[in-house]
């Protein structure tokens, strides 16, 4: 088995190298060439691929906490209070799963490597009237990940 080999060839310039008559094969320049090209293209390439992953994994999150947007009032149509406790003046704060899905069910948790969700119901109540309003939060597990610390809805 022969190898592609280059040779020099004179001209009337200088050298110029040359593949041999009936040689296959790739010569360093033309290989490393390429390889260069291929640098260019993934150097353009990864960055925006990360910053496509992290936009995504943000939008998981706020798909998540937007389900309280309609879970709230529906809870409170069913029963007359945004939360099991929030009949009375006070501070109530449901974190994770198990504690969010106890007050709402149907909660799809976006099982998530990246946020930890937590749902607070502040309510004050005065003359038998209870002012409730709820805020929704996604906050980042991890400060290398690059991706928003906070992400916040409030009803």
């Amino acid at each position: 088995m022969q190898y592609a080999t280059a040779i020099p060839k004179e001209t009337g310039n200088g050298k110029k190298y040359q593949k041999k008559a009936g040689e296959k094969g790739f010569t360093l320049v033309e290989v490393m060439t390429v390889v260069g090209i291929v640098a260019i293209l993934a150097s353009i390439a990864i960055p925006l691929y990360l910053n496509y992953k992290k936009k995504a994994i943000e939008k998981a999150a706020d798909a998540t906490l937007h389900q309280f947007t309609t879970m709230i009032p529906e809870y409170q149509t069913q029963h007359a209070h945004m939360c099991p406790d929030c009949n009375k003046t006070g501070t109530y704060e449901y974190k994770g799963e198990s504690e969010i899905r106890a007050v709402f069910p149907d909660f799809k948790y976006n099982q998530s490597d990246y946020y930890d969700y937590k749902v607070k119901f502040t309510v004050a109540c005065t003359n038998g009237q209870c002012d409730e309003s709820a805020t929704y939060t996604a906050t980042r597990k991890d400060d290398s990940s690059g991706l928003k610390e906070k992400i916040d809805h409030t009803l």
